[in-house]
């Protein structure tokens, strides 16, 4: 092999390299996703700490490179002694090359929240609700491919 061919092999290969993130995204299932949220929430009974867990639902669209219409509805999340209920809803994240988004919105009453998700091309989506104000609780959550 030349000097020449070994310049065209590794602008072929930086190439091929840059394409895949944008490929990975391209194949990412556009259309509904639904699944279920959980957190641990403390629990004390007499002098024993022990947890639950409490399960919300979560549902959202991906369409165009964006997470759109994305909620998080019955969820409680853990505020020191207290479990409020806390529906999340963010109406849309630009989802990157390599199908993650981040998102944020503030209750009125509990203060910031985060949404951070992962998409795989074969249609899972995993992630995370961060209740950082009033509430130091992370809830985590899977959802699948509907349609």
């Amino acid at each position: 092999m030349n000097l020449r061919s070994a310049a065209r092999l590794v602008t072929v290969l930086a190439g091929v390299a840059l394409a895949l993130p944008a490929v990975a995204l391209a194949i990412v299932k556009q259309g509904q996703y639904a699944g279920m949220s959980s957190v641990k929430i403390p629990v004390v009974i007499g002098t024993q700490e022990t947890t639950r867990t409490d399960v919300g639902s979560v549902s959202f669209k991906i369409k165009a490179g964006a997470v759109t219409g994305f909620t998080v509805k019955k969820q409680q999340a853990f505020c020191g002694g207290q479990s409020p209920v806390v529906d999340v809803k963010i109406a849309s994240m630009k989802l990157s090359k390599t199908g993650t988004a981040t998102g944020k919105t503030t209750d009125p009453n509990l203060g910031p929240i985060t949404v951070a998700i992962k998409v795989t091309p074969r249609g899972l989506a995993t992630g995370t609700v961060t209740y950082a104000g009033l509430c130091q609780s992370k809830a985590a959550f899977t959802a699948h491919f509907l349609s």
